[in-house]
């Protein structure tokens, strides 16, 4: 049985047999596309040429039998797109030389290979591609590995650019002048360049010499060197140890293999090397109705001296780094004591002491309610209503902008939320209507939905406004419980008069009492009595 291969070029169709080699040559381009096929041969693209295999299924030797090899050179292209190699005899090696391109795309595999070998290659890129080879070594202009997947790969290379995106490889040993890694998955990284950029890095062992800067996020490793002549700044990372020179700032950085383990770990440093360690510091910032403040926060030492501010956002919050801790030839000293303080106009709150020794949270709280932190008013009527009634809730944004959208969310009494919306009119009021089913107390606030532009530095928000619903069950069990109650109280009434009627005794009887005569009356009687 013979398997063919189709090969086109841009003038005819060739077939190539069981047995014959693939030359590419002098120029030409040659495209192979949508075949499964075995080949007893090399593959060989030369002279300022370009193979592309498409849609292709290609198996190197029938059972193992020999090695046969992939070699592109002089300024050459072999481009793999939906395409998977796999050679059976495990000394086959392709070789990418000469300022040659090798591109690996869309889904395409190289597997059974001892050695994917570059030398002084111009680019190579490798992208949503699977590797099965050994060893990937060699030089090459420019680097792109995106989302490959190598984990069984030693690799060692050198490259004066070189770009990893979502890949996963054995080991990795880089020479380079600038690196931009993100999402690596390594066992060893070893890197020395001028500049890197890290991010989200996964090794059990790292090294990084720069002779300019290192950036680094979210990093985790076991064992950890890092060491730059300029700076190093690492964040949002966790290391087991971590060694750190020759100078730099490490944000939100924790070691658990230390021998210090509170205060997020002990950090070591290169010999005559200063590391500056912060921590971040968190504030809620509200005035005593919990209306967020655009307060400024100020930080003071033990002494009250003024170390740091920072500026509240329009929602009451604020995220600080703060320096906690200086750490020269491995030796800390901790400063992370301070006092904050939030001010606001003529307001301020107290200062409060905290310990500043890993990420920390607190809430400042004036004591007023502090006018014109509202940019939405609302008015509710009526504030108390039995269920299955009406609410109505009436409000007004700062401008008057027609056809704005303000989210009412109402908090109901068991902690749920119901989100309802409302549209103004040309003097920004709204109104909105709800009819109420559960008893208790209930809240509601407004959010004017894209007000920040108007809202002049504070929050498109409301006041939060409460409401009483009283269950109609709940109101006819009150009147059945308040009769006897009313019963009790009128004969208590009617009792308490008849007594004290009783001991204030019979009312005496008035009687007219008869003038009394004048004296001449009198006298003229006299004088008519013999």
């Amino acid at each position: 049985m013979v398997t063919t291969i189709l090969v086109a070029t841009s003038q005819s169709h060739v077939a190539f047999t069981q047995e014959t080699n693939i030359v590419v040559s002098n120029g030409k381009t040659r495209i192979i596309e949508n075949i499964p096929a075995i080949l007893t041969g090399d593959i060989l693209v030369e002279k300022n040429s370009t193979l592309v295999m498409r849609n292709v299924m290609l198996q190197l030797s029938v059972r193992g039998e020999r090695a046969y090899n992939i070699t592109v050179k002089d300024r050459s292209t072999l481009v793999l797109t939906k395409s998977n190699i796999v050679s059976l005899h495990t000394a086959s090696n392709i070789t990418v030389r000469d300022s040659s391109t090798l591109i690996v795309e869309d889904g395409s595999s190289v597997s059974g290979f001892q050695f994917l070998r570059f030398e002084n290659a111009s680019l190579v890129s490798l992208q949503d591609t699977a590797l099965g080879v050994s060893y990937i070594v060699g030089s090459m202009n420019k680097l792109e590995l995106l989302h490959v997947a190598a984990a069984g790969s030693t690799v060692n290379i050198t490259s004066p650019t070189a770009s990893i995106d979502t890949t996963a490889l054995g080991d990795l040993d880089l020479r380079t002048a600038q690196l931009d890694a993100r999402s690596l998955r390594t066992i060893n990284l070893k890197v020395q360049c001028t500049r890197a950029r890290l991010n989200d890095i996964q090794a059990q062992r790292m090294s990084i010499h720069a002779t300019e800067e290192v950036y680094a996020s979210g990093v985790r490793v076991t064992t950890s060197n890092v060491y730059a002549l300029v700076n190093t700044m690492i964040t949002d990372s966790t290391f087991g140890t971590l060694t750190v020179g020759l100078r730099g700032q490490l944000y939100n950085v924790t070691t658990s293999r230390s021998r210090l383990i509170r205060s997020g770990g002990m950090i070591y440093t290169y010999q005559n090397s200063t590391i500056r360690r912060y921590w971040n510091l968190k504030a809620n910032v509200t005035d005593i109705t919990m209306m967020p403040v655009p307060a400024t926060i100020e930080i003071r030492d033990h002494n009250m001296t003024l170390v740091d501010s920072a500026k509240v956002g329009v929602d009451g919050t604020v995220s600080k780094p703060i320096l906690s801790e200086i750490i020269t030839n491995s030796v800390p000293t901790f400063i992370g004591n301070y006092k904050i303080s939030a001010h606001f106009k003529s307001y301020a709150t107290n200062p409060e002491t905290i310990v500043l020794d890993t990420n920390k949270r607190m809430n400042l709280v004036f004591a007023d309610e502090i006018p014109g932190l509202a940019s939405v008013t609302l008015t509710i009527t009526p504030q108390l209503i039995l269920t299955g009634d009406k609410i109505t809730v009436k409000g007004k944004i700062r401008v008057p902008v027609k056809d704005n959208i303000v989210e009412l969310t109402y908090l109901t009494p068991d902690g749920s939320k119901l989100t309802q919306a409302a549209t103004t009119n040309q003097d920004g009021a709204f109104t909105h209507e709800l009819n109420v089913d559960v008893g208790g107390k209930w809240k509601v606030q407004a959010y004017w939905l894209g007000g920040e532009p108007y809202s002049e530095g504070i929050a498109p928000i409301s006041r939060p406004m409460t409401f009483e619903v009283l269950s109609r069950q709940s109101m006819l069990n009150l009147v059945v419980f308040m009769i006897p109650i009313l019963i009790v109280l009128i004969v208590t009434i009617v009792a308490i008069a008849l007594l004290l009627l009783k001991k204030r005794g019979p009312s005496p009887v008035l009687r007219p009492r008869r003038p009394k005569r004048s004296w001449h009356i009198r006298r003229a009687r006299t004088k008519q009595t013999p």
